[in-house]
């Protein structure tokens, strides 16, 4: 084995480490059929995805024919390789260049080799995270709607962070489009920092997309857990809003239990009056989060209260059999709500 063909082993996984590769000199690869033998091995892990090339070296005096060409190829397909370079410094024969027509495999030289990794190294990030913004769409989608289309029946999400989010989505895999395509230049609006940014190169765009892809991972990630804190007050508030109601039905027949000029009668109404307050508070504060079930729950539970528990007690000498059915739809509008609310909780348990 000559020194200067294994010196040009070395040169080329220098390269590839300096490009921020792994990269190994003859390494032994067991494929689907054998086990291979391979001059550079190079390994990269992009957007969580681990990318696989090989690198055969040819250091001849003559250029390189088809046949060689064709091993490679079937190699590569052998270990599921995501690209397979041959490196020349002779060149290639005409057989060989058309021999690699729609496959993954590059005939270049060293020389030549960091702008032609530099371009894979882009398109797969690009690819990579094109991917990776498709998922993270669908887990931001996840607040405003589920897989059936329908929205969540508590809207916990802050909707500026999510229209943020979403926004900063869209923009990525419009950039990536041009990228894939190589129309430069391409700009980012600044969705995710307050700047405005214009790439024309496709490395510098490529770190760029990997940052904003992280970014919004974390936002994304964050979101999803204030999210759910916020979900949680929001049922506990809609189970004070039942036991409210039960107070107030309790307050009631307080005050139905003795005659109207009973000195007894105007405190207790008073008590029926702050527990109407608080009522109202709580539906107020949970009406924008609601939806579905759980809103239509609270808005007929409101308009059963205002048409009936609270006409009764605002209505001189109603008596306490009217009181009684008022009362009992009031408990049975808090007791649609408990089970809306229960079958949330399931819900939120399989998440």
């Amino acid at each position: 084995m000559s020194t200067e063909w294994r010196q040009y082993q070395h040169d080329a996984a220098a390269l590839f480490r300096k490009m921020g590769f792994d990269a190994t000199v003859e390494e032994t690869l067991v494929g689907a059929r054998a086990s291979h033998d391979v001059d550079v091995v190079v390994r990269l892990t992009i957007a969580g995805v681990s990318v696989l090339w090989i690198v055969e070296c040819k250091l001849w005096k003559s250029s390189v024919r088809k046949e060689q060409v064709m091993t490679l190829v079937q190699i590569a397909q052998d270990v599921g390789a995501d690209r397979a370079i041959l490196l020349s410094e002779s060149g290639f024969q005409a057989g060989a260049l058309m021999a690699v027509r729609s496959t993954n495999v590059t005939l270049t030289n060293l020389e030549e080799l960091a702008e032609v990794a530099a371009d894979d190294i882009c398109r797969h990030v690009f690819n990579q995270t094109l991917v990776e913004k498709d998922r993270l769409e669908r887990q931001i989608r996840g607040h405003l709607y589920d897989d059936s289309g329908d929205p969540p029946n508590v809207m916990a999400a802050d909707i500026d962070d999510v229209a943020t989010l979403l926004g900063a989505c869209l923009e990525m895999g419009l950039a990536i489009s041009h990228a894939l395509i190589d129309s430069y230049p391409i700009r980012l609006s600044g969705l995710l920092h307050d700047r405005d940014e214009l790439f024309i190169r496709p490395r510098d765009l490529a770190m760029a997309l990997q940052r904003d892809a992280a970014e919004i991972r974390d936002r994304a990630e964050r979101l999803d857990a204030l999210a759910k804190v916020r979900r949680t007050e929001l049922l506990e508030q809609a189970d004070q809003l039942t036991g409210e109601i039960d107070t107030l039905v309790s307050l009631g027949g307080d005050a139905f239990a003795v005659s109207d000029d009973d000195p007894r009668r105007e405190p207790r109404l008073v008590r029926c009056v702050e527990s109407m307050r608080r009522i109202g508070a709580l539906t107020e504060s949970l009406r924008p989060y609601l939806r579905g079930r759980l809103f239509a729950r609270v808005r007929d539970l409101r308009e059963r209260l205002i048409d009936g528990a609270y006409l009764a007690l605002a209505t001189p000498q109603t008596d306490l059999a009217i009181w009684r059915t008022h009362a009992e739809t009031a408990r049975q509008s808090a007791q649609d709500l408990r089970e809306a609310l229960a079958a949330e909780r399931d819900v939120t348990h399989r998440d």
